[in-house]
């Protein structure tokens, strides 16, 4: 729609706005999660992505629920099961979504986290997959900052604290 959405990564979760067009900023603060107990409560927010739709799609970096903007500038909370990212507490499970045409689907790689996210942007269904064991034997607490398309097809993740890249083949 001509605007682009920047959460922040606070406590508040004020999404900040720009109007490409116009150049006006604007801002506004949605409602936090209802779910997820004492850490659902946090409306902490780190990264988005957009589908070919212009939908956006925020991953959670404390609470327990995927957020999405739709074209229209719609805010709420996807149904779905609470996410974990298999860890607790004051750790980050994501802070970033990378959007994959080719599959319509969001993936999110996890900061401290020990899954994978995946949002089908056909129906706002989501799922957690593992990362393989045989890398988080050796993986850092925390992992990466974000997801990279690259040429061949592949998500690559980006190095946070980490020595390890992993990859991820979207189709499969």
């Amino acid at each position: 729609n001509g605007i682009i959405y920047m959460p922040s990564y606070t406590k508040t979760l004020k999404i900040y706005s720009l109007n490409c067009e116009t150049g006006e900023v604007g801002s506004f603060t949605p409602s936090k999660p209802k779910t997820g107990g004492f850490m659902g409560g946090f409306g902490h927010i780190w990264g988005a992505a957009t589908d070919k739709k212009g939908d956006i799609y925020m991953p959670p970096a404390l609470n327990s629920s995927v957020a999405k903007i739709d074209k229209n500038g719609l805010f709420k909370y996807l149904d779905g099961a609470l996410v974990t990212s298999g860890i607790s507490g004051f750790n980050v499970k994501y802070v970033g979504a990378t959007y994959v045409e080719s599959v319509n689907k969001g993936f999110c790689l996890p900061r401290t986290g020990k899954k994978i996210l995946i949002i089908d942007c056909v129906d706002d269904s989501y799922e957690e997959i593992d990362l393989p064991a045989d890398y988080l034997k050796v993986a850092n607490k925390n992992k990466n900052f974000n997801g990279f398309l690259a040429p061949d097809g592949w998500l690559y993740s980006a190095f946070w604290a980490d020595t390890k890249c992993f990859r991820v083949n979207p189709l499969t």
